[in-house]
């Protein structure tokens, strides 16, 4: 889906080792609208979150289906997870060790 007239594009990548969150502040009176998520994580099973304000809008867990780490997880949303006016959103991924993720929308009214 392509971004309304107007909308800011944004990207945010978060690393860590047990942890890795990503988040993207909403302006104003303005709509938070989710594209992609792209997790890797070494841990087998690693929850991915999606929170817009604390509320869990989308949680999945990374497929193991193979024997090489990192296992990774890309969302591509055909419909964006739209959050309402002023809430933050917050991207996280769990690990043992290493962990990325990686969140892109946009911003609009």
């Amino acid at each position: 889906m392509e971004p309304l007239p107007g909308a800011k594009k944004f990207s945010h990548t978060g690393s860590g080792t047990t942890s890795a969150t990503a988040t993207e502040s909403t302006p104003t009176s303005q709509r938070i609208y989710i594209t992609d998520i792209v997790a890797s994580s070494d841990k087998v099973g690693a929850l991915v979150q999606l929170k817009g304000s604390g509320t869990p809008y989308l949680e999945t867990y990374i497929p193991v289906t193979s024997t090489s780490t990192p296992y990774t997880v890309t969302i591509h949303l055909q419909t964006p997870i739209i959050l309402p006016a002023e809430y933050n959103a917050t991207a996280e991924v769990d690990g043992d060790a290493v962990c990325y993720i990686t969140f892109t929308g946009y911003v609009a009214n």
